[in-house]
């Protein structure tokens, strides 16, 4: 029992190339009411042309004697092109299960058999395709655009991860070869970046004070109890403006961290 791995001329081209280019396309989006471009990749309409028309036929052959004649039997599992092995895409299982049942049936033999057989003659062919194609110019091209690819990617995590960052900011800015496309949109995202770092920074003080005062000494001051409830109205009514007017939030660019100390302080002084 034997393998025959045969080669065979195709007549016509085999389609499907690599794409040529990888290349930058834009879009517009609209951001706060500014109209801004978003930059995205894409590939070239053209492509490798795939001019290698070989392809392999592989079938298994069973010779014996029957009443002094030889005979032989034959069982052709599968016929597959250069770029399906080229590519990685070629796998024997796959492609040759029918085939490799049948051989297996007819010879009276297990499937694992069949496939060993067929897969000790294929690896050294398979082998000097795939390295071939390694040598290629469509090859190195799609390589480089993976890698490329892959640049971006990284790089736009760890723009997202600098500037505290969850959506595809880096696609106003930069292109997918990391090129700076927006300079003015950059200096945008870096301010409002260290804007939000400010105010954070201010809140959490402002909190880390209010609270401390309020455990340090609001349980010491005796509430005052003589003022009428028409009166109390009137304070609570006066501590909701002024408590809106001076809260950190409405307040960004201003620290008013005493102001709302002092009001507080008042409120409980009020009993209110």
């Amino acid at each position: 029992m034997f393998c025959v791995i045969q080669e065979e001329e195709r007549k016509k081209e085999t389609h499907g190339g690599y794409p040529i280019e990888l290349v930058v396309k834009t879009m517009k989006i609209i951001i706060n009411g500014k109209e801004h471009k978003r930059y995205y990749y894409s590939y070239s309409d053209e492509k490798f042309e795939r001019t290698i028309k070989r392809a392999y036929r592989i079938s298994v052959h069973h010779s014996y004697r029957e009443k002094g004649t030889v005979k032989k039997k034959q069982f052709v599992v599968c016929t597959v092109s250069y770029y399906d092995i080229a590519e990685g895409w070629f796998d024997l299982y796959e492609y040759g299960n029918a085939g490799i049942h049948r051989a297996a049936e007819g010879l009276k033999c297990s499937v694992d058999v069949i496939y060993d057989i067929i897969k000790k003659k294929l690896d050294p062919i398979q082998n000097a395709i795939q390295e071939e194609f390694r040598c290629s110019q469509e090859f190195k091209a799609n390589q480089e655009h993976e890698r490329i690819i892959m640049a971006y990617e990284d790089n736009k995590h760890r723009f997202n991860e600098q500037y505290d960052l969850v959506g595809d900011e880096y696609d106003e800015i930069y292109d997918v070869f990391g090129v700076l496309r927006e300079p003015e949109r950059l200096e945008q995202v870096k301010a409002e970046f260290s804007f939000r770092k400010k105010y954070e920074e201010k809140s959490r003080s402002y909190y880390k004070n209010f609270y401390s005062n309020y455990t340090s000494s609001s349980w010491g001051i005796e509430k005052q109890d003589n003022y009428s409830d028409s009166e109390k109205v009137l304070l609570k009514k006066f501590y909701r403006i002024l408590s809106k007017k001076y809260h950190p939030d409405s307040n960004p660019d201003k620290d008013t961290s005493s102001e709302m100390q002092l009001l507080n302080r008042m409120k409980n002084e009020w009993g209110v």
